[in-house]
């Protein structure tokens, strides 16, 4: 009998308790070297950097060394942020931050490793704007963005007053993700892959897109105002998003892949990250192809079950979240050459498909730029 992968333990850290007296927590239940731990956070004096130095500072029963800032999510700060780790002898690291930190210190640990000696990370949510939480999976720029395959954190702190004074979008572009489930799920069923395992991730994934649906159409019906100013976003909100990205990683590491979790609409979101000079946030551009995604399937006479792409931007639209290209700060003339990049990319890179794109095409069907900007003209999209 195959065994099941080990999860990251998890310690949430409600808004009343000490966030100290959390972290020691988990480190107290991580059965390894811990005789001193390199703590990895955001560019100098920024917000996550002040953070790690605080916890630096005050959690007096481990030794915490640092913080080692980081500048951005490359393969050269990953690769800095390796040495550091080598020279230093660390088993343990300690990331402290959003997704730009965790997918560097993903790719240092990684790239630190030795057969003989592997070293470890846990990682220390300062925002939740995307499902990789406890991934196997960290996007670095290099010569654009690269998606690679890594251990997920053996450990996952989540202080909750922290993440509810992040940034509203950072909120929104984590449901964004989880909502790109619907498409990506149905991608990877029609491609009928054996490596697939249908019983344990697809309901991780479209559990936790469905969860959001729930969650936005309860604060229509209670007509609660978006934003991060109710009681409804601390208590609820807040707490439901943070579970949804976990199952979604719980579903990534059990399927040993992102094959559910990652389809058309984030071969989308990529091919846009190469394109724009500045992309907008990943959630949030994911959310936006997705209903493109939708509605290619339309076309295609085999529709989203759960929700019509038109409901889809109408839920996005009562986020506050971007349903055209200027709310996204893309120029329209770059999203209609999207489809043609994302298709391009897959090509390249064997073993990955493009699930409704390709279908699409060998329909007979063109995705041109002519038609992209037919498609996203009527979806009001440019």
């Amino acid at each position: 009998m195959m065994q099941e992968p080990l999860l990251p333990k998890i310690v949430k850290i409600k808004p009343e308790e000490n966030i100290y007296e959390g972290v020691a927590r988990l480190f107290d239940e991580i059965p390894i070297s811990k005789d001193s731990i390199g703590v990895i956070s955001g560019k100098e004096k920024g917000t996550t950097y002040n953070i790690a130095q605080d916890l630096c500072k005050n959690i007096s029963a481990y030794k915490l060394e640092g913080p080692f800032p980081v500048e951005a999510a490359t393969s050269e700060e990953g690769s800095r942020i390796a040495q550091i780790i080598q020279r230093k002898k660390y088993d343990l690291v300690l990331s402290v931050g959003g997704g730009t930190v965790e997918d560097t210190t993903k790719y240092a640990v990684q790239l630190a490793s030795k057969p003989e000696k592997r070293v470890y990370f846990v990682h220390f949510a300062t925002a939740v704007s995307h499902d990789g939480l406890i991934s196997p999976r960290c996007s670095i720029k290099n010569k654009g963005y690269i998606s690679l395959d890594v251990a997920p954190p053996i450990g996952l702190i989540i202080p909750y007053k922290i993440i509810q004074e992040a940034p509203y979008a950072s909120i929104t572009a984590a449901i964004g993700d989880v909502l790109g489930k619907f498409t990506a799920v149905k991608d990877w069923k029609y491609q009928e892959l054996e490596s697939f395992k249908e019983e344990i991730a697809f309901p991780l994934f479209l559990n936790s897109a469905k969860s959001m649906l729930k969650l936005i159409d309860e604060m229509e019906d209670k007509k609660i105002p978006a934003g991060a100013t109710t009681s409804f976003y601390k208590e609820r909100i807040v707490p439901e998003v943070v579970e949804a990205c976990i199952k979604c990683g719980e579903g990534m590491i059990k399927n040993k892949s992102t094959l559910g979790a990652s389809g058309s609409e984030h071969d989308l979101s990529h091919a846009t990250d190469r394109l724009a000079p500045k992309p907008g946030r990943h959630g949030h551009q994911v959310a936006l192809w997705t209903a493109f995604v939708m509605r290619l399937y339309d076309e295609l006479a085999d529709p989203i079950e759960d929700i019509r792409w038109e409901t889809f931007l109408k839920k996005l639209e009562y986020m506050q979240m971007p349903v055209n290209s200027l709310q996204l700060g893309i120029e329209s003339t770059i999203m209609v050459k999207v489809p043609e990049e994302a298709l391009r990319l897959r090509k390249e890179e064997r073993g990955r498909h493009n699930g409704v794109l390709e279908r699409y095409v060998e329909k007979g069907f063109l995705l041109d730029s002519v038609t992209t900007a037919k498609i996203l003209s009527e979806m009001k999209i440019v």
